[in-house]
């Protein structure tokens, strides 16, 4: 778009100037720029410049002042494009892009924070790009305006109880492919590499109402040593496979829903739990709900950072 001090033409070469002088800087006068109709060729021979530059930068001038206006203008907005992708790769945030070893690392780790999915999720280094290095450079690079973006999404999400402020990297990457936010290649077949499923654990935690009461059917069927009435009597008994996804079910709601902590001695969650079941109408006593938290903490994630 033309300046409003400029006329058309004034405009067409100052275009033709500027991208003229990206490419032989050399052959033009900084700070000198002319709106000569003759052209904007300009030759210095006391630099020494050598026949073949000067042949070639005649032959970029000749081409750039043959172009119509359409293909002028394609240039020009080619040549801000390279000029912007130059200054974005510059950039101190773009020096801390992720690699495999990055993806290795955190595919281990038993949860992400929050500043920590954003900056794995735009493909960067999270010790080294977070909301505070974000916000220290401001929006004045695309990676920062995606992280900050993110950040406010992942926020709104922690508020409405879809996300907690400590993630588990399935839990995380199944939310992000959910709201069909793209995922840096490497990233999810690094989490799945080290033996982490990335489970749509929402579906879960909509359904905790069921889930729990499914539990207590379960577990009063155990306490009592009899199946209640509507169980049928050909049903196969729980076998320990099955018995594991449903402690492992039973621990990741308890970490991801409540906090809970499978390396504390003092389960602080029970109570939260018990108060929750007693909300929806389920009875169920502290000893049994503290009994099988301690059964499932036999399946916390490797890693998972010892209590203070």
């Amino acid at each position: 778009m033309a300046q409003p001090d400029r006329t058309p033409e004034q405009t067409r070469i100052h275009r033709i100037w500027m991208i003229f002088g990206t490419k032989f800087p050399d052959f033009c006068i900084n700070g000198l720029e002319k709106f000569r109709p003759e052209g904007i060729f300009l030759t210095a021979p006391e630099q020494g410049l050598t026949g073949e530059q000067a042949i070639a930068a005649r032959v970029f001038h000749d081409e750039l002042v043959s172009l119509s206006d359409s293909d002028l203008d394609a240039r020009w907005n080619a040549a801000l494009a390279e000029e912007q992708a130059k200054r974005e790769a510059a950039h101190p945030l773009n020096q801390h892009v992720a690699d495999a070893a990055t993806y290795d690392f955190y595919s281990k780790a038993a949860y992400w924070t929050v500043d920590e999915c954003c900056a794995l999720l735009v493909a960067r280094h999270p010790r080294k790009v977070d909301l505070k290095a974000i916000q220290s450079h401001g929006r004045t690079s695309q990676i920062a305006r995606q992280f900050l973006d993110l950040h406010d999404l992942v926020t709104r999400a922690v508020s409405m109880n879809q996300l907690a402020h400590r993630n588990l990297p399935g839990f995380f990457l199944a939310w992000a492919d959910r709201n069909r936010l793209p995922i840096p290649d490497g990233l999810a077949s690094a989490v799945q590499n080290h033996g982490v499923q990335v489970a749509d654990w929402k579906t879960y935690y909509d359904k905790r109402g069921e889930v729990i009461a499914g539990l207590q059917a379960r577990i009063s069927q155990l306490e009592n040593g009899s199946p209640p009435e509507a169980v049928d009597p050909m049903a196969k008994p729980l076998d320990p496979r099955e018995r594991a996804s449903l402690l492992k079910m039973v621990l990741g709601l308890a970490m991801a829903i409540y906090g809970h902590d499978p390396r504390q001695t003092r389960m602080k969650s029970v109570s939260e739990i018990k108060s929750e079941l007693d909300r929806v109408g389920i009875t169920m006593s502290d000893d049994t709900i503290r009994r099988y938290l301690r059964e499932a903490n036999e399946y916390a994630p490797d890693g998972y950072p010892e209590s203070e």
